[in-house]
């Protein structure tokens, strides 16, 4: 998982960082999403990628509370394919209470659209 930063055209500082899900081969380096994601939608495993990046985000909010750091506001994208295999929203739900992320955090999922239960 890598963080992309989202910066304040006006101003120039960090507004937000943006979770994108990267695979490095050791042997082929750096494998592009648009490889991996179409196989993993079609095989109805996006799913648990998504959500392994929703729980690392959540942790990592966790962790910057715990220890006094500056909680940097984090969006994740969703498949559409989510929609699709259950509710989402429960999952989402579930990981967000699990870390104790407050319902107001802005998590984002999706391309910048705030995910709501």
């Amino acid at each position: 998982m890598y963080f992309q930063p989202v910066i304040r055209t006006v101003s120039g500082t960090l507004a937000s960082v943006e979770a994108l899900s990267r695979w490095v081969d050791p042997s082929r380096g750096m494998i592009s999403p648009g490889l991996f994601i179409p196989i993993l939608e079609e095989s109805r495993q996006i799913k648990k990628l998504d959500l392994y990046v929703l729980e690392e985000v959540c942790r990592l909010y966790r962790d910057q509370v715990d220890h006094g750091k500056t909680v940097i506001p984090t969006s994740f994208n969703l498949s559409r394919q989510d929609f699709f295999q259950g509710s989402i929203f429960a999952d989402v739900e579930e990981i967000r209470k699990r870390y104790q992320v407050p319902p107001g955090y802005a998590l984002r999922g999706g391309h910048g659209k705030r995910l709501r239960p």
